[in-house]
């Protein structure tokens, strides 16, 4: 379904989500039985079989490692507050079957960013750190960051992103909103761009960095094809605010989407 070998499609999806497909299945088969615990009064062993664990007592040991707490502990917990969501994951209250998000529709006036530009050979959550760290390094020896949302843009448009077009290098910018303060004594290396007025959706989500790459695949795959939307041929927003830590499970950040 995917059009590339086994060997191929491991390898890009380790890259995009800093996980093995295995592993990545696995988590997901967890979050599906969270939330059946969350919703439901099933019987635990019921959940462990079709979660495909072989015993109740393997799928118990694989949850509490995951959550912290065993099924019939984390049942019993308070059903939001309390629970605590794995790691590169999409918290699972948004896999409750049936739901599609809906995003926000927004328009949104021009905006000029400042920022560090590079070319990778394909998406890549770990080369993605290293460009966020040293964008972040050049920001605070020149204090250009002020207090202002963090922006990581994809300047691949968003046609070819829907597309599926890997075949192109991946273009991305970790920026600020440009001012005059900042612009005027930026450090050498950071370039300006400036994207036109234009109407975006806005997919929102909460939990570690880690999970964002997971979420934004969801968007392509699920959210927005669901919701009937088209997208335009303009780069895509991943919006942050500056106390964004990479594995904390309260990081409230944006995916803006163009739309036509």
């Amino acid at each position: 379904m995917a059009a590339f070998s086994p060997y191929h499609f491991h390898r890009i999806f380790s890259r995009l989500v800093g996980k093995s497909f295995a592993r990545f299945l696995r988590l997901r088969r967890l979050e599906w039985s969270a939330m059946q615990l969350l919703t439901g009064n099933r019987r635990i062993l019921d959940i462990a079989l079709d979660a495909q664990f072989e015993s109740q007592e393997a799928f118990t040991r694989a949850f509490k490692r995951a959550y912290g707490a065993a099924p019939a502990q984390f049942r019993r917990h308070d059903r939001v507050k309390r629970m605590q969501t794995p790691a590169a994951i999409l918290n699972p209250l948004l896999l409750c079957k049936g739901e599609i998000m809906q995003p926000e529709i927004i328009e949104n006036a021009s905006l000029t960013l400042l920022g560090l530009h590079k070319s990778h050979p394909e998406p890549d959550f770990q080369q993605a750190l290293e460009q966020w760290a040293a964008f972040r390094a050049l920001c605070e020896g020149a204090h250009c960051a002020g207090e202002s949302s963090l922006y990581g843009v994809s300047l691949v448009p968003a046609q070819i992103r829907k597309q599926g077009d890997c075949a192109q290098p991946f273009e991305y910018m970790t920026a600020v909103e440009a001012t005059d303060d900042n612009t005027n004594d930026a450090p050498e290396g950071l370039t300006r761009i400036t994207l036109p007025q234009s109407r975006y959706a806005v997919y929102r989500y909460q939990g570690p960095v880690s999970g964002f790459q997971s979420f934004i695949m969801s968007v392509w795959s699920h959210y927005l094809p669901a919701s009937g939307l088209q997208p335009a041929q303009a780069p895509q927003l991943e919006v942050y605010n500056q106390q964004v830590q990479l594995d904390s499970p309260d990081n409230e950040m944006a995916y803006w989407v163009p739309i036509v």
